[in-house]
């Protein structure tokens, strides 16, 4: 999320440290939040990360340092979830389409 000013309007934002930092001042009955269902969190949570990964890989310099952030993050999430087997989700180099 970046540092705009919040305009008044309906949402349905992750609360991060960013938005909350926005939140501050902002009087309670205009900011309402709401628990998570817990169906819904991997969603929610992949959602907001895949926009932060977009952001760090745009900001990349080239494909090979892309592929390197995402090759660390495979491996960590592989860490996380080793039953998942996601060494199988490497991108193989160059990045390329199956198309057929």
């Amino acid at each position: 999320m970046n540092r705009k000013a919040l305009a008044e309007g309906i949402y349905e934002h992750l609360l991060t440290t960013g938005l909350a930092r926005q939140l501050d001042g902002i009087a309670p009955a205009r900011a309402h939040d709401a628990q998570l269902a817990k169906a819904d969190l991997p969603g929610k949570l992949a959602r907001h990360l895949a926009a932060e990964i977009e952001r760090v890989l745009r900001d990349a310099s080239d494909v090979d340092a892309q592929l390197a952030i995402v090759a660390g993050l495979l491996e960590e999430l592989d860490r996380a979830a080793p039953k998942l087997h996601l060494t199988d989700a490497h991108v193989v180099p160059p990045p390329r389409t199956l198309l057929a």
